[in-house]
């Protein structure tokens, strides 16, 4: 897949945080299995924009992700969506490729879930992030 590289580096970095891992192991690309547990976190790449200049590219590349807590609390949700602000906010990295120049939390949404009685109640959040990252080592 192109631009895998950068998706790679979003999984490792919520996968790696202890914030989130003394909260969940249960950290997915694109939905929720069919059968898992929560609480959980997804993951999505919205869209990825490269940046373009007269007669070059500089090898820019604003990636939006879309990063989700599920939880089966409103305050588990809380604490969860409050972990992956603490890891993704503001982060940036030269060390590995290919290098986030700074991750921004751009939006917040509430997810809503019908309950068996036909009520609704948020049991998840969808947090949006731009990334500004290059994609190559040039």
């Amino acid at each position: 897949m192109a631009g895998a590289a950068i998706e790679n580096r979003i999984y490792s970095r919520l996968a790696n945080s202890t914030e989130i891992t003394g909260i969940t192991s249960n950290i997915y690309w694109g939905y929720l299995p069919e059968t898992f547990s929560y609480p959980a976190v997804v993951i999505s790449r919205i869209s990825g924009v490269r940046e373009h200049c007269m007669g070059s590219d500089p090898d820019l590349t604003h990636s939006r992700f879309q990063v989700t807590a599920w939880a089966d609390e409103p305050e588990d949700v809380t604490t969860l969506a409050t972990a992956i602000k603490a890891t993704l906010d503001r982060w940036s990295s030269s060390t590995d490729f290919p290098y986030v120049l700074e991750s921004l939390r751009d939006n917040e949404v509430p997810a809503y879930e019908e309950t068996d009685a036909g009520a609704y109640r948020t049991c998840g959040v969808h947090i949006d992030y731009i990334v500004h990252h290059r994609e190559s080592t040039a």
